[in-house]
C-alpha cells in the first residue's frame, strides 16, 4: 500500500498510529521531531502521505510545511493538534496541508484518512480532485491531470479544424 510518515513528538501516539497503519498494510516511517521529518523528506523517495503534529519539540508543523514548500518536496499532509486554541487551519491549508484534525484522531479516522489521501488516482478522476492533489505535490495526479488537459485540447483542436474547414456561407453568425 502507501508509504506513510507519522511525525509526532509523543512516543505513544507514534506507536499507536504506526501499529494501526501497519495493520492496514501501509509502510510506516516515524519521526519524533520536525528535524527528523525534514531529514526523512529530504532524502530518498517522498512518502505518499504524512500525518504531522503541529506541536513538535524543535519546531512547529507549520515550519515543516514551510520548508516543504520552499524545497518543492510536498507530501499529501494531514496536520494534527490536540490544542485547537493554538491552531490556524487556514495557515495549514495555505502551506499545503490537504486536511487537518483539531483533535486526537481515532484509529478509525486515522486509517480512513490514510487510505483516502494515499490512494492512486485513475485517469478518469474528477479534474478538481486531481488539481487539489497536484497542489500538494502528487506527481501521479499531475500526470493524470495533464492527460485530461491534453484530451480536452485535442477535442478543441479537432472542433476548430472542423469549423475552419466549413465555408463562410454555411457558418452561422450572430450579433451580440
Amino acid at each position: 500500500m502507501a508509504r506513510v510518515l507519522v511525525v509526532d513528538d509523543d512516543d505513544v501516539a507514534r506507536q499507536v498510529f504506526s501499529a494501526a497503519l501497519h495493520q492496514e498494510g501501509h509502510r510506516v516511517a516515524l519521526a519524533s521531531s520536525g528535524g527528523d521529518a525534514i531529514q526523512h523528506i529530504s532524502t530518498g523517495a517522498l512518502p505518499d502521505a504524512m500525518f504531522l503534529d503541529l506541536n513538535l519539540g524543535d519546531m512547529t508543523g507549520y515550519d515543516v510545511l514551510r520548508w516543504m514548500c520552499v524545497q518543492h518536496r510536498m507530501v499529501a499532509t494531514v496536520v494534527m493538534t490536540a490544542f485547537p486554541v493554538e491552531f490556524d487551519p487556514d495557515e495549514a491549508i495555505e502551506l499545503g496541508a490537504i486536511a487537518y484534525a483539531d483533535h486526537t484522531l481515532s484509529i478509525e479516522e486515522l486509517v480512513a484518512v490514510a487510505n483516502s489521501i494515499s490512494m492512486s488516482r485513475a485517469p478518469h478522476d474528477d479534474p478538481q480532485r486531481l488539481h487539489v492533489r497536484v497542489l500538494v505535490g502528487d506527481s501521479l495526479a499531475l500526470e493524470h491531470l495533464d492527460a485530461a488537459f491534453l484530451r480536452i485540447i485535442g477535442a478543441l483542436r479537432r472542433a476548430f479544424l472542423a469549423y475552419r474547414g466549413t465555408s463562410l456561407s454555411t457558418r452561422r453568425w450572430t450579433r451580440a
